[in-house]
C-alpha cells in the first residue's frame, strides 16, 4: 500500500479531485487534425505571457489519434511525439509548458470551468467565483481531520478530508430549465441544469481513488445542498458535499535509517498494521499485502465492466503478485473473486444474497455487488497486511 505523504497529502487530493471531474466533464476546446497542428498551435499571448487559462484544465482532443491531451503549465518533459507533445513557441524560447495525453473521451463535457477555490472561505466569495463561468464547477475544501492506523504512534494515519463541490447553471427561459435542464437538445448540451450537473459529478467521484492509487481508498458522497436559487434570472448553485477517505504516513526523516556499512551484518525489520475480517483472526499464511480491490461504476462502453487491480497476495504462506484483470461482471449479481497461487483471479457470480460458491485450490479475495449498471459494493474478505514506514535495521550486539 502506498499512503500519501503528509506534506503534500492535501494539494494531491485536491488536484486529483479537480482533475477527475475535468477529464470527465470539461468542455473541450475545438479538436485540431493531428499531433503537428496542436505542436504549431500558439500557445503565447502578444506579450509573450500565456494565452491559456493556466489554472482551468485545457482539453484539446486530437482527430488522427482520437485522444484528448490536456494542458499542464509547469511541465517540461521532451516532446516524445505521442504522450508528450511541446508547442513550438515554447521550445523556442525555453519556456515549460507541455500537452500531456489523457485517458479522457473526445466527446467530453459541458463544465466552462473546474477550478480550485483559492480565496477566504465565505460563501459570497464562493458564489461570486462560481458564477464567474457557467456552468461550472469549483472544488471548496472544508477541513480534513486524523485518526491513527498505526501501533506505531505517528506513523500511519487515516485521513477523511471534506470538501463541497459547487456546481453553477443558468437559463433564462421561463420555467425551471436551470435546474431540470432545457428541453432543447443543444441547450441541454451546453448546460444540462444544475441538478443533472450535479448527478453527473456524483457519477463521476462515486467511489474513486481520484487517481491517486492505493493512498486514496474512495471518494464517499454526502448531502446535496442549494446555495442560490434564483428562479427570475435562471441562476442556480448547488453544493455537493463530499469525504475522501484517504492514508498519509510520516516518512523517516534523513539519518533516521542505518544502512549496512561495509561487512557489518544485521536484520532488517518491517513493521505492519494488521487489518483481520470480522471476528476471524489474522492468516500469516494467507493475507492481503495491497491492490485487488474492484472500481465501483462501469467503465465507458457497453456492458458492465470494471477493473480488478493488480495487487500482492501471501497465499499457503508464498508470495503471489497478480496482475490487473479487466472484465465483464455479471449484472444483479454478488461476484465472489478468488486468487489461485499461479496469480489467476477467478471471478464468480450468484444471484444476490445466495450462499458463496466454492472453488477448491483458490484463496477468496472478496466479493462485489452489482445493479443492471454497476459495481455499487465491494469488500474483502480476508485480513490485509500494511507495511508501516521504513525497515528498522537491528545491528548484532558486538561481543
Amino acid at each position: 500500500m502506498v499512503d500519501l505523504d503528509v506534506v503534500t497529502a492535501t494539494s494531491q487530493i485536491e488536484l486529483g479531485l479537480r482533475d477527475t471531474i475535468a477529464l470527465a466533464l470539461r468542455r473541450r476546446y475545438p479538436p485540431v487534425v493531428d499531433l503537428a497542428a496542436l505542436r504549431a498551435q500558439s500557445t503565447l499571448g502578444a506579450s509573450g505571457t500565456s494565452s491559456l487559462d493556466d489554472t482551468n484544465v485545457e482539453l484539446v482532443p486530437v482527430t488522427t489519434t482520437a485522444a484528448v491531451y490536456r494542458w499542464d503549465a509547469p511541465t517540461t518533459a521532451n516532446d516524445d511525439g505521442d504522450m508528450v507533445i511541446a508547442p513550438t513557441d515554447r521550445i523556442a524560447g525555453g519556456l515549460p509548458g507541455r500537452w500531456l495525453k489523457t485517458a479522457a473521451r473526445v466527446d467530453g463535457g459541458f463544465f466552462d470551468a473546474v477550478r480550485l477555490y483559492e480565496g477566504e472561505d465565505t460563501e459570497e466569495m464562493v458564489l461570486e467565483k462560481v458564477l464567474g463561468a457557467v456552468p461550472s464547477c469549483l472544488v471548496v475544501w472544508r477541513g480534513e481531520d486524523h485518526r491513527l492506523r498505526s501501533v506505531q504512534p505517528g506513523a500511519l494515519y487515516d485521513f477523511p478530508v471534506d470538501f463541497e463541490i459547487w456546481v453553477s447553471s443558468k437559463n433564462l427561459r421561463l420555467g425551471n430549465d436551470a435546474l431540470l435542464g432545457s428541453t432543447v437538445a443543444d441547450e441541454a448540451a451546453f448546460d444540462p441544469g444544475v441538478l443533472n450537473a450535479v448527478g453527473r459529478v456524483k457519477k463521476v467521484l462515486a467511489g474513486s481513488n481520484l487517481g491517486l492509487g492505493d493512498g486514496v481508498d474512495y471518494v464517499q458522497l454526502g448531502p446535496h445542498v442549494p446555495k442560490l436559487q434564483s428562479l427570475s434570472e435562471g441562476q442556480f448553485v448547488h453544493a455537493l458535499k463530499i469525504r475522501v477517505k484517504a492514508s498519509i504516513h510520516i516518512p523517516d526523516e534523513p539519518g533516521e535509517d542505518f544502512p549496512l556499512d561495509g561487512d557489518a551484518a544485521g536484520l532488517y525489520i518491517q513493521r505492519e498494521l494488521v487489518d483481520a475480517v470480522d471476528d476471524l483472526p489474522f492468516d500469516v499464511a494467507n493475507h492481503r499485502i495491497s491492490g485487488l480491490e474492484v472500481d465501483l461504476g462501469h467503465t465507458p462502453g457497453p456492458g458492465l465492466v470494471s477493473v480488478v487491480h493488480a495487487g500482492e497476495l501471501v497465499v499457503n504462506g508464498r508470495h503471489v503478485l497478480v496482475g490487473e484483470t479487466t472484465t465483464d461482471f455479471a449484472p444483479e449479481s454478488d461476484v465472489y473473486r478468488d486468487v489461485f497461487p499461479n496469480g489467476v483471479v477467478w471471478l464468480s457470480a450468484v444471484p444476490i444474497g445466495a450462499p458463496p460458491p466454492r472453488v477448491p485450490g483458490a484463496l477468496r479475495v472478496g466479493v462485489s455487488r452489482t445493479n443492471e449498471t454497476d459495481v455499487v459494493f465491494d469488500q474483502f474478505l480476508i485480513g490485509s497486511a500494511t507495511a508501516v514506514g521504513e525497515p528498522d535495521l537491528v545491528l548484532p550486539e558486538s561481543g
